[in-house]
């Protein structure tokens, strides 16, 4: 997915061109109508092999105690809030232990995996910016909705949807920070669930966990 970030980039420039505007440097695409449905169009659409999306929702914290238990009271508990990063990696752990659960030896040996377009919304979000002088800025800013992940998969053709469900959910609920609601179902338009991965922009996409064969 990098290759179309730098393609937009690239394009988001040689618009600004057309208009006998100086190209501006971290020039924020994201948000653009046209590059968003660029990538429902060009990308995702060429997949037709994604047919479930699964809303899927992370804990928002989780408590650590560290010197035990005074009666049923921890001692010198704290209470770790989830990031962003974290988010990132408890899709992949749950993605590897989906891929093994359908694929078994196929995708420990060779790699045979789930085609999968992630994205990742809510929360305390981290964004950095490159200023006109070329310097990078970092803000935090909260969206005020409980993190989640969006989620559209390709089932394995020889896994029923109800099994294929089945497995989504209990493998979620196996990770760190895997929340038990969710809504998961059957794609019945691509294009509209593609469209909702990036409803607000397409900074929601996770390119590391992002996988079209």
């Amino acid at each position: 997915m990098s290759n179309f970030h730098d393609r937009m980039t690239a394009q988001s420039n040689e618009l600004l061109s057309c208009f006998s505007l100086p190209p501006v440097s971290g020039f924020d695409y994201t948000h653009q109508p046209e590059i968003k449905n660029a990538w429902v169009d060009d990308v995702v659409m060429k997949h037709p092999e994604l047919s479930v999306k699964a809303d899927l929702t992370f804990r928002k914290s989780i408590n650590y105690a560290s010197l035990g238990f005074m009666g049923d009271i921890p001692v010198n508990s704290s209470r770790h809030f989830i990031t962003h990063s974290d988010a990132i990696t408890n899709i992949s752990q749950f993605l590897k232990r989906l891929n093994y659960a359908c694929y078994k030896n196929a995708y420990r040996r060779y790699g045979k995996r789930l085609s999968v377009v992630s994205a990742v919304e809510g929360g305390i979000i981290e964004k950095t910016r490159i200023s006109n002088n070329g310097n990078p800025i970092v803000y935090h800013y909260n969206t005020g909705r409980h993190k989640h992940a969006h989620l559209i998969l390709s089932r394995p053709t020889h896994i029923p949807y109800a099994d294929f469900e089945k497995l989504i959910i209990d493998n979620w609920l196996e990770t760190k920070w895997g929340l038990w609601q969710r809504r998961i179902e059957p794609i019945r338009s691509l294009k509209r669930a593609a469209k909702y991965q990036v409803t607000t922009s397409l900074e929601a996409l996770d390119d590391h966990n992002t996988n079209l064969h």
